[in-house]
């Protein structure tokens, strides 16, 4: 059998209040190298004189730091935070942050929270020293090639001025936002209206467990898999195989995995969502992703992920554009 290893990382408290100055960009773009480990995205980052790779996740609410490289600031006492897919909570203190630089989007003299993230490392095969999240993310444009390993960096509103120098995108649709966690509406079998989070630091699509008959009526073939959690945790859970995944009525994708999670915890935090759109997403080609325009622009690239593409003619009144 073989066996899928998952991992989320959904902070569903709100970032520790703190005064100064928050994130900036020191010139209009840049462009940094991204590096794929287990399908997840590794970006280059600096914080307190410390070079390394950080978890680009969509799912997580804030920048995280690996408490292996950063110390507990003393007067700050741990705290139970950390609400995931598999519906665990975990203790995180916070860890005094002089400088935070990536790629030239700065932030000075700040507390940021630690975590325990060995399990993760062990995953990745690399050392981590941290996640960048929704905090540090919301303050620039996104331009990411998966398969070239590259992000550009850019100041919001910075894009539409250099847009000439690209083809017309093959999609252009918005995202909603539930707190940190942008949405859209998608398809899976009988299981309409769903609403999933876009969410880099999964990868496997997911959907609640209270969702389970809908997909397996429809479901070409169902597996058991291993699904490994932040805190280190690994539960075995049913994952269906379904005809198509259809994103925003837009395009579908054959043959998608989805895992079954349990969101309880997000839901009992007052989330509203049905899953996770997991890392796959950005294997679509070059995508352009504003959190302050809430819109997503997609070039499309023959891969062995758009292999299995199809575009979906939009029906009068939905939301693809």
């Amino acid at each position: 059998m073989r066996y899928l290893y998952i991992t989320f990382f959904f902070l569903s408290i709100s970032a520790f209040a703190i005064a100064g100055p928050s994130y900036y960009m020191e010139e209009e773009s840049s462009v940094v190298p991204l590096h794929i480990r287990n399908k997840l995205i590794l970006v280059e980052g600096q914080a307190n004189g410390r070079s390394g790779y950080f978890l680009f996740d969509t799912g997580a609410s804030e920048l995280i730091l690996n408490e292996a490289h950063f110390p507990r600031h003393e007067h700050h006492s741990p705290k139970k935070y950390f609400a995931g897919a598999g519906g665990y909570g975990v203790l995180r203190g916070y860890t005094y942050i002089s400088c935070f630089n990536w790629g030239g989007l700065r932030r000075d003299t700040f507390f940021a929270p630690r975590m325990a993230l060995q399990a993760l490392e062990n995953i990745l095969g690399e050392k981590l020293l941290g996640i960048i999240g929704y905090d540090v993310l919301q303050h620039v444009d996104l331009r990411l090639d998966y398969y070239r390993g590259a992000i550009t960096l850019l100041r919001p509103g910075s894009a539409a001025r250099g847009a000439a120098s690209y083809a017309e995108p093959d999609y252009i649709f918005h995202f909603e936002m539930d707190r940190h966690l942008p949405v859209v509406n998608a398809r899976a079998g009988e299981a309409e209206g769903l609403l999933l989070a876009i969410d880099s630091g999964s990868s496997v699509n997911v959907c609640a467990r209270r969702l389970r008959r809908r997909l397996k009526s429809a479901a070409l073939q169902k597996r058991t898999v291993s699904m490994h959690w932040a805190a280190g945790l690994i539960r075995k859970s049913a994952c269906y195989i379904m005809e198509s995944l259809q994103v925003e009525n837009t395009y579908s994708i054959a043959y998608c995995r989805v895992a079954l999670g349990n969101l309880k915890a997000l839901e009992d935090n007052g989330f509203r969502i049905d899953g996770l759109l997991g890392v796959n997403f950005f294997r679509m080609g070059l995508v352009f992703f504003s959190y302050r325009s809430r819109r997503i622009a997609v070039w499309l690239e023959r891969n062995d992920y758009t292999l299995r593409h199809r575009a979906v003619r939009p029906a009068e009144g939905l939301s693809a554009e």
